[in-house]
């Protein structure tokens, strides 16, 4: 599964983890059961399509190294269920062979990895009739990966046909149900145990993954007039949520990595040159954005004053992020603009004419903690920015005196 799913889904087991350390007081919500039963199901079936992906679709890995990833993977789990009920039954001896980590698995040498997985799923299964959270199904899912890798562990490097296209995968599919469900858990958690909701929402809060960098965007930055590379050209990248500070280099290239998928946008600064941004920016995973980008030198002939960036449309709706209602009576600042926008009773406001030059945005409203965002904006162009403001936690309800 790709790593940004693997973190979605990380962040639900999370969620799911912090839902039953708090099972006792979260029962007695009448509305809550079923929303949790709900939530627990699409993880269920989550993990059963992130077995199926790995281990039917001929298509995870193209060497034995993440084979062995996904032998481990798939056995680890499943003697993790096993070594809290051989606790319970005080079957010591099977807690400790079964008490192992995913490192176990993956880093031994091959041999040794296939032989450590094979004896894990052979405790596993002699074992059958007092695991019952185990069936003879999980030990077939089992066996498929051991078998996988055994295959494979010989020849210097398996060849696996890619998997079907990621659009005909059901996970992106749950992974919004799941998205859906925490939702309306997090409206319940907020309405009847408000104490516990920053400790929910900090549990599905999505990790981004790290990793190995790649190529996101390459641009080639000269002068209008000459097509000179131009050295040292301040570019800032963001795509609301990131923002990336990087200089161009003496031959005029900029490189940009780890890019998240999306729409970016950029604005390139240099003394000398007049301010250029660039919006609409498409980058996706596994793709080089390539852009060529000429600046305009500043005109010093009789007047210094800096030619005009324009203006641009603000259009935007401000909410509350626990309910996802819009927030009216709000004010919301933009940088070189004296007045500030009050939102409508649906949340909604639009500034026009913006100065271009403004770069940054802030926002208030009773009961909710400041927002504040940095912005790129293009002349003569419009721009919906959302305003998710965080209510205010004033803390669990003082004890009755």
């Amino acid at each position: 599964m790709r790593r940004k799913y693997n973190s979605r889904y990380n962040a639900g087991i999370r969620g799911k983890n912090l839902l039953d350390d708090h099972a006792t007081e979260l029962n007695t919500i009448a509305t809550y059961p079923a929303e949790k039963a709900n939530h627990d199901a699409i993880l269920v079936d989550i993990e059963k399509a992130r077995m199926i992906q790995a281990l039917e679709s001929e298509g995870l890995s193209t060497d034995k190294i993440n084979l062995k990833i996904v032998m481990g993977e798939t056995v680890i789990p499943f003697a993790a269920r096993c070594v809290v009920q051989a606790h319970q039954l005080g079957l010591t001896k099977l807690e400790v062979e079964l008490d192992k980590s995913i490192y176990f698995i993956i880093k031994a040498e091959a041999n040794e990895a296939f032989d450590r997985a094979s004896k894990l799923r052979d405790l596993m299964s002699d074992n059958l009739t007092s695991f019952t959270e185990l069936d003879a199904a999980d030990i077939v899912t089992m066996t498929k990966a051991i078998t996988k890798f055994g295959d494979a562990k010989s020849l210097p490097q398996l060849l696996i046909s890619k998997k079907k296209s990621i659009g005909t995968d059901p996970i992106p599919a749950l992974l919004k149900k799941l998205s859906l469900s925490q939702k309306y858990i997090g409206k319940i958690i907020f309405a009847y145990k408000p104490s516990l909701y920053p400790e929910w929402r900090a549990a599905i809060k999505v990790i981004t993954p790290v990793g190995s960098h790649h190529k996101s965007l390459v641009a080639f930055i000269t002068d209008a007039d000459t097509g000179a590379p131009l050295e040292k050209v301040k570019v800032t990248a963001t795509n609301d949520i990131t923002t990336v500070v990087r200089k161009s280099s003496k031959k005029g290239l900029l490189t940009l990595y780890s890019l998240a998928s999306g729409s970016w946008a950029l604005r390139c600064e240099n003394k000398a040159y007049i301010t250029v941004f660039k919006n609409k920016i498409k980058v996706v995973d596994g793709e080089v954005a390539k852009l060529s980008i000429a600046l305009q030198k500043v005109s010093t002939s009789g007047d210094t004053t800096p030619a005009s960036t324009g203006y641009a449309n603000v259009y935007g709706k401000m909410y509350n992020t626990a309910t996802n209602d819009g927030i009216g009576t709000g004010l919301v600042f933009f940088q070189y603009v004296a007045n500030a926008e009050e939102t409508e009773d649906d949340g909604t406001y639009g500034k026009d004419n913006t100065p271009a030059n403004c770069t940054h945005m802030s926002a208030t409203a009773p009961g909710f903690q400041d927002w504040h965002k940095d912005i790129t904006l293009e002349p003569d162009t419009d721009n919906e920015i959302d305003i998710p403001m965080d209510p205010i936690d004033d803390g669990p309800p003082a004890p009755d005196a």
